[in-house]
């Protein structure tokens, strides 16, 4: 049985058990395929070649939404089409490819290190603002929350956003603690995303459950912004996200980087 399942009109969704991560695929005119972060297993990735074959799509092109380990990966089941990340994410891979690589290796072993990110990943520079492929539009919406050069995408013929790793109902929202300003730019994040209300249907977040709907929608992006108001604040927070002890983990390094000491029980 196939792991990938419609979501929209051309649009599928392969789902891993590890994070709740989520792999996307849109469907092109001539059964070809956008593959967007594949993760996160070497197994899960085989599979999802496997079931692109049985729906007889082929991989026209890849696309990493950031350039965190699980969302570089790559496996010759998907083929060998081009792939493509924001020219500012593939800058912070190759800053951090090490240390990326060795999370891979701990976490998700197996993976072929030729196809792991830097050298198979081709920049889109600023100026361009959607995929090169030849399906569905599908537009580029940069922002620097969660990570540099991080990008959602949206695919406004069938109204559906892929965030990355934004607006998850499981996992709170992560900052990218380098930055100068993580909770600036995460607010702004939020608020480019904000901007596809209107048209939006559906979006799919890296990790967790798809969201159907501008009330489910709007929740989320509510829940997010009053996480990182309390974050900053130094109120005691009570999302109810924090109930896995690696998110907690999360939690307690970000007040520490904002505060100087543990949150206070």
């Amino acid at each position: 049985m196939s792991r990938l399942r419609i979501v929209a009109p051309r649009v599928y969704v392969a789902s891993s058990l590890l994070y709740l991560t989520n792999s996307v695929v849109i469907e092109g005119s001539s059964h070809n395929g956008l593959v967007i972060d594949p993760a996160v297993t070497v197994k899960d990735l085989i599979s999802l070649g496997i079931d692109l074959r049985k729906a007889e799509l082929r991989t026209e092109a890849g696309f990493s939404t950031h350039a965190h380990w699980d969302h570089v990966l790559w496996n010759p089941a998907l083929g060998n089409a081009p792939r493509y990340a924001t020219d500012s994410a593939i800058q912070s891979l190759q800053a951090h490819r090490d240390a990326m690589f060795a999370e891979m290796v701990r976490v998700a072993p197996g993976h072929p290190p030729d196809l792991f990110g830097r050298g198979r990943l081709t920049p889109l520079p600023p100026e361009m603002h959607c995929v090169p492929w030849s399906g569905p539009l599908v537009q580029l919406m940069r922002h620097s929350a969660h990570a540099p050069g991080h990008a959602a995408l949206f695919v406004q013929e069938s109204g559906v956003l892929i965030c990355g790793d934004m607006l998850s109902d499981v996992e709170i929202p992560l900052l990218d603690l380098t930055a100068s300003d993580p909770l600036k730019d995460y607010r702004d994040g939020l608020h480019l995303l904000s901007t596809v209300d209107p048209e939006l249907r559906i979006f799919i977040p890296g990790h967790g459950h798809v969201g159907y709907g501008n009330k489910e929608f709007q929740y989320r992006i509510g829940a997010d912004l009053k996480y990182l108001d309390s974050l900053e604040e130094g109120l005691t927070c009570t999302d109810s996200r924090l109930s896995v002890p690696w998110l907690q983990a999360e939690h307690n390094t970000q007040w520490s980087h904002f505060h100087g000491h543990n949150e206070p029980k």
